[in-house]
């Protein structure tokens, strides 16, 4: 009996650093999708919207490239994947 218990506990202690993980990943993607929003809006000229979506998706490869040069840590496509 003591032997379950003391596997269920390493299972459930497994489980919480998993938890723990995925949400430091979403927060993270949270992040960079403010960073993103807030320059894209600010870079996006009103008055031309292809000029604005060119502008958006420029600003969003800048927005990264800062982010990586922060020194933050990359998240890599496959640490998203948590099915």
């Amino acid at each position: 009996m003591k032997k379950k218990v003391s596997e269920l506990e390493i299972l459930i202690d497994g489980f919480k650093n998993d938890q723990g993980e995925i949400e430091e990943g979403i927060q993270k993607a949270l992040l960079r999708l403010d960073v993103l929003s807030s320059q894209s809006a600010e870079a996006a000229p009103a008055n031309n919207p292809h000029k604005a979506a060119e502008s958006a998706t420029t600003e969003q490869s800048d927005a990264l490239e800062e982010i990586s040069e922060d020194g933050s840590e990359e998240l890599q496509a496959e640490e998203l994947d948590i099915f």
